[in-house]
């Protein structure tokens, strides 16, 4: 259940009227955190970093808002959904925003699309999502359900966070959440009691970016980039904190780790441009063999991306796991030769966990494997998003003095001509101070968009 805007503290706050799902967090039925998203902060770039755990382009803001537009399609690209339909055999159905359907053709065997371009539309933009709720949850044939909700994100863009329709609005996807996890409840007891083996449903509440002050987004200030993620599951037993919720505002990870986290809780294929590294806490659950095992997978997929795109060794021999199981990573400058000593160290202890079966080496290779995916995830994350801003300037630099001469040689020949009519020379200035507006603002647009994190 994606809500679009779902900023942390509508969930995680002290204001926050989703106390259904606050009482699951509260209670260890569910698990939250602060998904950090990154520029641009809009639907199409964040359901690609979701869905293919990469840092999408700015392009991806532009071709946010051609609802006509195909050449952003994820057909010939890994994701999720397709490794969930084709490697999981799952069927996936989707309900709400028809960005979805334009990313990923093909891949959904029921639809019922809205148009997210109708911004006064508070109200039958998210009825039109419910009403598909408990009929296709009742249907036995589905395997991936996504219901994407754009009723908030209106209601920001209108009256900003603040506004007196958020609360209801909140209360009113809260209501969602409850039947939803009521009915797939009763569906996990009735199939257990069938089938002791069979596996529980997996709900996923999240946002796909927050917004701000204003009750927009695009760019990366903090409330745009901080967004919510809460994993639900009944055979999940994440137990009672004591620690207020408001504490999950803090508890941050990189949005991109949504991905690498589904495929290995289902078993399929880890997207092959992944950046991102599971969630922990999520595989916790899994026993010591399994947990390596998965970081184990997660850690080579990052591993050979990086051998793509960069200058590192595409597999390590004995000799190199040899060298470096000698050495202190710490004391190693380069930054390829430290990845490169923490997955030796990772491989080194996983094969003595698995010929001793000693819980030290366990914990030794899951804190390689963590290292070295944190750093690899850190390098590419700067590598996949290092924007040349001399030589973007240079280029709107160029552009415009290229412009300046075609607008003089226009005024030269034709604005400054006694036959021109005043109306004429008005209407030229009209349509040249647009432009210049245009010029000018256009920089200081990207650079919003550069804007870094204040928390």
């Amino acid at each position: 259940m994606l809500v679009d805007a779902l900023r942390n503290d509508f969930v995680f706050g002290d204001k926050s009227e989703m106390h259904f799902t606050r009482s699951l967090l509260k209670s260890g039925k569910a698990m939250g955190f602060t998904a950090r998203a990154t520029a641009p902060t809009v639907t199409m770039p964040r359901v690609k970093a979701l869905t293919t755990g990469t840092v999408p382009s700015f392009l991806d803001a532009v071709l946010n808002i051609a609802e006509s537009d195909t050449s952003s399609s994820l057909a010939h690209y890994d994701n999720i959904l397709w490794q969930l339909k084709h490697q999981g055999k799952k069927k996936i159905n989707l309900f709400g925003d028809d960005t979805w359907i334009r990313l990923f053709p093909g891949i959904f065997s029921r639809t019922d699309g809205t148009s997210s371009f109708f911004v006064t539309d508070t109200v039958e933009v998210d009825t039109n999502v419910t009403r598909n709720v408990k009929p296709e949850l009742l249907r036995n044939d589905w395997g991936v359900t996504i219901f994407h909700y754009l009723g908030l994100d209106h209601i920001g863009h209108l009256g900003g966070p603040d506004s007196p329709l958020m609360g209801p609005k909140q209360k009113e996807m809260d209501s969602v959440v409850k039947t939803i996890y009521d009915i797939i409840t009763k569906q996990d007891m009735e199939r257990k009691s069938e089938n002791p083996d069979s596996k529980s449903t997996l709900f996923v509440l999240l946002g796909d970016h927050g917004m701000n002050f204003a009750g927009n987004h695009g760019g990366s200030s903090h409330g745009e980039t901080s967004t919510t993620l809460v994993f639900m599951d009944k055979d999940m037993d994440f137990g009672p904190s004591d620690k207020p919720l408001s504490a999950l505002l803090d508890k941050t990870l990189p949005q991109v780790n949504f991905a690498s986290t589904i495929s290995l809780l289902f078993g399929v294929p880890i997207p092959i441009n992944n950046i991102g590294y599971p969630i922990m806490e999520l595989l916790d659950q899994q026993s010591g063999p399994e947990r390596l095992r998965s970081l184990q997978l997660c850690t080579h997929q990052i591993y050979k991306l990086l051998a793509t795109n960069d200058n590192v060794k595409d597999m390590l021999d004995p000799s190199d796991i040899k060298q470096f199981d000698r050495v202190d990573c710490a004391d190693i400058s380069g930054k390829d030769d430290k990845i490169i000593c923490h997955y030796a160290k990772s491989l080194v202890n996983h094969g003595k966990y698995l010929s001793t079966g000693s819980d030290i080496y366990l914990r030794q290779a899951q804190a390689s494997y963590q290292e070295t995916l944190l750093i690899t995830n850190s390098y590419l994350s700067e590598s996949f998003s290092n924007y040349n801003f001399t030589a973007m300037f240079s280029g709107m630099g160029l552009m415009s003095l290229a412009v300046l001469g075609f607008l003089f040689l226009r005024f030269w020949e034709e604005g400054w001509s006694s036959e021109a009519t005043e109306s004429t020379k008005l209407f030229r200035y009209f349509d040249q101070s647009i432009f210049w507006t245009f010029i000018v603002l256009y920089p200081t647009y990207s650079m919003l968009l550069r804007e870094p994190s204040t928390a």
